[in-house]
């Protein structure tokens, strides 16, 4: 909301628009850094030794950089007949960090043992 507002005031997104592009990069590299390192630290709570874990960690970090990847090299790939939907999912299937976030969400580490336990 915030955001929008600032937009819609001249002045102040003149401000925004005059900030040079590496200075913006190195916001980005800084904020993604920690976004990355943080997500990492969660790692520590979940039990790396089982199988499971291992695979939803692996999985996520293939998938989120390999569908990217591949819908670069291939934007026809998604041809639903429905240009409204097939935009919106090739927009969600080219994210990567949107990718990472639905395949390893913070909860499924620590309700994985919980929840798939199938020892019993």
């Amino acid at each position: 909301m915030v955001v929008m507002a600032i937009g819609v005031v001249g002045k102040i997104g003149a401000v925004f628009v005059s900030i040079p592009d590496p200075i913006v990069g190195g916001v980005f590299m800084v904020m993604f850094g920690m976004i990355a390192a943080v997500g990492i630290s969660n790692l520590q709570f979940a039990d790396m030794n089982s199988s499971r874990n291992l695979f939803i960690v692996g999985f996520s970090i293939v998938f989120g950089l390999a569908l990217p990847h591949y819908m670069e090299n291939h934007p026809n790939a998604i041809e639903t007949g429905t240009r409204l939907i097939m935009v919106l999912l090739y927009q969600l299937a080219s994210q990567r960090y949107l990718l990472w976030t639905m395949v390893m969400n913070d909860k499924s580490m620590y309700t994985l043992n919980s929840v798939l336990d199938l020892s019993s």
